[in-house]
Order: structure tokens, then sequence, then C-alpha cells
């Protein structure tokens, strides 16, 4: 009941609901919590044509998002970018150019499990909006579906805001 209440305030504040007579049950189900992690930059999974460069981290950024979801439910999200300043990519490059030291050359891990003293351990929270509308749709997720963090912990920040 509590992770209901918490998705509800903190998806009745993100969308501008609050008044407008929404119900528990109608904004509850908007909210999947998911563990997520980078698998793979985006540029390995294009495939250009005959004529065109083969696409490498350097000239197309972006990685792909594996998400393990609440019944199991597995979300691929592509075109993805690190959020600068949140815990899980303390250790992702910072500029562009720097981008594919995304990527450990010898464990291949990516920068959100680099296993190392001061960097994280990947998976990190995350969350969607209204998943299953999107998954019925079919294929991979656009990168502004994906939320980056956890849902009771935004619960409780917008609690303590007094809003």
């Amino acid at each position: 009941i509590l992770a209901i209440f918490a998705c509800v305030l903190v998806t009745l504040a993100g969308c501008g609901l609050v008044g407008y007579g929404s119900t528990v049950m109608e904004v509850a189900a908007r909210c999947t919590q998911c563990a997520c992690r980078i698998r793979d930059f985006q540029a390995d999974r294009l495939f250009p044509a005959d004529n065109e460069p083969i696409p490498t981290c350097k000239t197309h950024g972006g990685f792909v998002v594996t998400a393990l979801c609440e019944d199991s439910q597995f979300v691929l999200v592509e075109n993805f970018t690190a959020s600068l300043g949140h815990s899980a990519f303390v250790c992702c490059p910072i500029f562009a150019d720097d981008f594919c030291s995304s990527q450990d050359p010898v464990t291949l891990r990516f920068c959100d499990n680099f296993k190392t003293p001061g960097c994280p351990s990947a998976p990190w929270d995350c969350y969607f909006e209204r998943l299953e509308e999107k998954l019925a749709a079919g294929g991979s997720l656009p990168p502004e579906d994906l939320i980056v963090g956890n849902i009771m912990q935004r619960a409780v920040a917008f609690l303590g805001t007094g809003v």
C-alpha cells in the first residue's frame, strides 16, 4: 500500500495532476519499478548500409540499457545517455569525446558497473510510467521513457517538500 501511495504522489506531482480527479488506482498503475544496467554501446546495434561507415562509440553516442522489472518483465531502452550527477554514473565520462572510455577494455564492464573503489555496481534503480502501454507497441523503448531513481525515494522527497 505504501508503494502504491508513493507512486501516486510522485506521478501526480510529476504530471501536474494533483487536484484533477485522477483516482489512486489510475495513477498507481502508471509506475513500474525496475533494476537497470548498461549492456552495450548503441553503435554496436546499428547496421549501416553498404556504402556507409561502420558506427563506433566515437561516432554514435548512447547506450543500450536493460531493465528487469516487477513481475520479471525485461525491457530494452536504446540511445540512453547517463545522467550526470546521479550516483549510478559517477564513473561515466563527462565529455562526449571520452565516451568510449565508458567501457573497461579488459573486463568489458560499463561505467555503471566498474566495481572499483568509488564506482557503483549495477544494477541501479529505474522506473517507467505506463510501461504496459509502451511495451504493447513492441520493440525497445526510447530513452525518455526511462526514469533513473527509486519511486519510493522520490515519494519521500516529495512529501518532505511540504507540497
